[in-house]
């Protein structure tokens, strides 16, 4: 089973909760898509039992990805500027195929060459990222025209395959989720917008048969758009 089900069916609930409560002023839910404009993974580091703690990487260059997602939201009566929304979207920005340095800490080297570090040819791997996150949201609450801006928590689901060993890694993590944008009723129940998010956090990786354990700073901006209903 996916990590994120259980997060994902808990919050349905209590929005939908929600709903049939007296003060609920507005409620949407939307459909949304758009670009992942990935950093590459930084700060990246080798684990135990493979490398000595301490062996770093230089950085891993990750693809642009199509992402797609959908989100729940709503705005209570007496704070029509303020409210909560759940998203949950996935995106590939798939690792490419690059040279890659590994440097050892101090006091190890290499056998092969004597010093301590080493460059090496890595095959392009796929990786799919999936994020639930659960943001506050304060927004400009015209008729018409309405920017935001919001922040909270995300999960983080990354499954990272290396295609020629056959190895699957994945990693389970919590971070930042940082969004703005606009939103432009169309009429009374429908709304386009068009959003930035920024997401952060830091994956770990658990070594298998063939792929060493690493750990990793995980950036990225996304740039989405997407149509609502709202109720």
């Amino acid at each position: 089973m996916h990590p994120l089900t259980g997060p994902i069916v808990s919050i349905f609930i209590i929005v939908l909760s929600c709903m049939t409560s007296e003060g609920f002023a507005e409620t949407y839910i939307a459909a949304q898509g758009g670009v992942t404009l990935p950093q590459p993974l930084s700060s990246r580091q080798l684990t135990p039992p493979g490398w000595p703690e301490g062996t770093r990487t230089s950085n891993i260059a990750l693809k642009t990805s199509a992402l797609y997602g959908f989100k729940v939201g709503h705005f209570l009566k007496t704070a029509p500027w303020a409210g909560f929304e759940a998203e949950v979207f996935t995106t590939t920005p798939h690792i490419k195929q690059q040279p890659v340095t590994a440097t050892l800490p101090a006091n190890f080297v290499f056998a092969s060459t004597g010093t301590r570090s080493l460059t090496e040819m890595i095959t392009g791997q796929s990786f799919r990222v999936t994020t639930l996150a659960i943001n506050e949201v304060f927004r400009y609450p015209g008729k018409r025209f309405q920017p935001y801006i919001g922040a909270g928590l995300g999960l983080f689901y990354a499954q990272k395959h290396n295609t020629i060993f056959g190895d699957s890694q994945s990693s389970f993590r919590h971070g930042l989720n940082v969004q703005g944008g606009l939103r432009i009723l169309a009429s009374q129940h429908v709304a386009f917008f068009a959003e930035w998010k920024f997401n952060y956090t830091r994956f770990h990786f658990d070594e298998t048969g063939n792929t060493a354990g690493s750990n990793a700073k995980y950036n990225v901006h996304h740039l989405v758009a997407g149509i609502g209903y709202h109720f």
